[in-house]
């Protein structure tokens, strides 16, 4: 049933439902505002919730408003925040570019440290719950898991959490603190980075495993566009012993500062391996290859436990508890049960082991089009055009070639059977940050303005030549030429902080003439006036002199070398003096096309020069026309007549 009002709250409509209660929006009519209205009907629960999140008052943090009961439901009203959580931005091809990714962790981080510092354990941290508002402002949201350390939620035997992202510790039901938090952090952190989970898996008992007792690929292998730096950050956050992690939200936000610091301005690169000679020619597949000594311990070649007996009591053990608590819950799918979106209620994990033989492989030959490149195996280069894979392998591998600029790559999986594979190779698209001295600067490529400035990231084909060119204000333009195939550590290089040389400053003076001033205009924008020091980096301008009044407007051509005053000679016009009457006089009064005044206009000071004075009667619309050449220091006069 969904209620119309709780309370004083008048609720809207269903935002979503979790495992812990359901969301309304909701209006607030004593305050005037929206608010997030979440129910439950497990009031011990959601009163838990409610006292954590209200000492929270935290920028990144949704805050809690109210909290009450009515109709048999508990309710908390809680900051209303629209925007995205960040379970879109986990997948290939629609991943954040590193800077704003850090913004994003940096908030997360201090967010966690001020609700750690209070004692409050979030223990369900996972993209869902991290909400992203305009301008990378984030929001960490439903605190429905948070716990004092020293409670126990697992009196009832369950392990409540998504399993995705749960710590070891909170997996095996050990006391957490705010390392399982930024554990958790830790994975969002890898998949934000990488768009793949460090600990996947098709059942929970496979994730659990994962957690537990492996490590997961470094991120490098994964995303070759990473620096190796998140290699040992993630490393450390992803510990499986929590006195190896970072020990505070502060310890992980320096480690995100420091490559801030180091790499974002320096732009390191690793040096390229060196291209091995050409493999001879494949024959025909009589007998198997020889893999490659560096690909076999990439991959499984034994069951997942064998050989592995504290592992093994260790699982029995935990089926054994599960089984006497919870009898009735292992059925055809023991163990698991969706309770919502990506999350999981556990009540037992199943493992089952094979015997200690080694299960059969599967051997994959691969070719490449065109032929003769360098095969990569999980970033380990190749020695034969084939690899062996155990069919007891799940996990996902990536193949890629490599010839000169070109390059191909692909994931493999046993689940595929894949025999053979034919990489073709296009020209590699180079990821690169560019920056300058000073920033700010307009980007160029390939002589078409990119309507971006520095610091950027650029894609180039690096098959292909290109001219780059940065240009600032006050700064000579900077410009390199990069070869087809360019070595990518000299492009990383050249264009990781260029310095464009500051353009001297000039100055520029145009007296006033007689009687008036004229006001300077540089591309349509005004520099200043006549009779003052304008200051102008060094070249040449063209310049246009103007007042509108007195029907003025010159242009000039100035050459202003550095360190040096110019005045020009601008040769503007003196001023005569023009008298117009008209009989009768209601007209109007035009000098070319603009209008000037309604007769008489008497001694208007108007610069010397050619004009074509028009005269309109409004009550008929006639007009008259006459044309005069106004002379500097003579007085002028037209009149004008019209029939009444």
């Amino acid at each position: 049933m969904n209620p119309s009002r709780l309370g004083r709250f008048q609720i809207l409509r269903e935002l979503g439902k979790g495992a812990m209660g359901r969301v309304f929006l909701a209006y607030d009519p004593k305050i005037q505002r929206q608010v997030a209205l979440k129910i439950v009907t497990a009031g011990e629960q959601f009163l838990q919730e409610a006292r954590a999140c209200g000492r929270l008052q935290h920028p990144n943090i949704v805050t809690v408003f109210d909290v009450g009961e009515d109709k048999g439901f508990s309710f908390i009203a809680m900051e209303f925040v629209e925007g995205e959580n960040l379970d879109t931005y986990t997948r290939p091809g629609c991943l954040l570019p590193i800077d704003r990714i850090l913004t994003i962790i940096d908030q997360a981080c201090g967010a966690l440290d001020y609700a750690h510092a209070h004692h409050i354990v979030h223990r369900d941290i996972k993209p869902e719950n991290l909400l992203l508002m305009s301008g990378d402002h984030l929001k960490i949201t439903d605190f429905g898991l948070a716990k004092q350390p020293s409670g126990d939620l697992m009196k009832s035997g369950a392990i409540f959490g998504t399993p995705y992202y749960m710590s070891p510790e909170q997996i095996a039901g050990k006391p957490v603190d705010g390392r399982s938090d930024l554990f958790s952090l830790g994975v969002v952190l890898y998949q934000l980075l990488t768009g793949e989970r460090p600990f996947p898996g098709d059942s929970v008992s496979t994730i659990v495993y994962r957690i537990m007792y492996e490590t997961p690929r470094a991120p490098k292998i994964v995303n070759e566009k990473l620096p190796v730096h998140f290699n040992t950050v993630l490393e450390r956050a992803l510990s499986k012993d929590p006195a190896g992690r970072f020990q505070t939200g502060k310890e992980f936000l320096a480690a995100i500062e420091d490559y801030r610091k180091t790499f974002l301005k320096t732009m390191p690169v690793a040096p390229r391996p060196a291209p091995a000679a050409p493999a001879a020619p494949v024959p025909a597949r009589k007998t198997a290859r020889k893999v490659s000594p560096k690909i076999q311990p990439a991959v499984h070649t034994r069951p997942l436990l064998a050989g592995q007996p504290g592992k093994i009591g260790f699982l029995l053990l935990t089926v054994l508890v599960c089984l006497f608590l919870f009898p009735r819950s292992f059925g055809r799918e023991a163990g698991r049960r969706e309770v919502g979106d990506g999350e999981f209620q556990m009540a037992g994990v199943g493992l089952q082991s094979g015997p200690g033989t080694a299960p059969a492989e599967l051997r994959v030959w691969v070719t490449t089009d065109p032929a003769g490149a360098d095969l990569y195996f999980d970033g380990e280069l190749m020695e034969e055009d084939s690899f062996l894979l155990s069919l007891g392998d799940d996990s996902e591998h990536l193949l890629i070639g490599r010839a000169g600029c070109r390059k191909a790559e692909q994931s493999v999986r046993v689940a595929d059977r894949p025999e053979a594979i034919t990489l073709e190779l296009a020209p590699e698209i180079l990821s690169i940050e560019i920056d300058s001295v000073p920033d700010g600067a307009r980007m160029w490529l390939d002589g078409e303005a990119l309507g971006r400035k520095t610091p950027a990231s650029l894609d180039l084909d690096w098959c292909q030549p290109h001219e780059i060119r940065l240009e600032k204000s006050g700064f000579y333009p900077w410009k390199r030429t990069f070869a087809a195939a360019e070595s990518q550590e000299v492009m990383r290089r050249e264009l990781a902080r260029p310095a464009l040389k500051k353009i001297p400053n000039g100055y520029l003076e145009i007296p006033s003439p007689e009687g008036y001033r004229v006001e300077i205009f540089l591309g349509g924008q005004r520099i200043g006036t006549s009779g003052e020091t304008i200051t102008l980096p060094s070249g040449t301008y063209n310049l246009l002199l103007k007042n509108e009044r007195h029907f003025v407007e010159k242009e000039i051509r100035v050459k202003i070398p550095g360190k040096k005053t110019v005045t020009p000679a601008a040769d503007l016009p003196r001023l005569g003096y023009l008298t117009i009457l008209a009989l009768p006089s209601n007209c109007k009064i035009f000098v070319g096309e603009r209008y000037l005044d309604i007769p008489p206009v008497v001694d208007y000071p108007i610069a010397a020069g050619e004009y074509t004075i028009r005269a309109e009667y409004i009550p008929t619309g006639e007009t008259r026309e006459e044309k005069i050449r106004v002379e500097a220091g003579r007085q002028h006069r037209i009149t004008f007549r019209f029939e009444p």
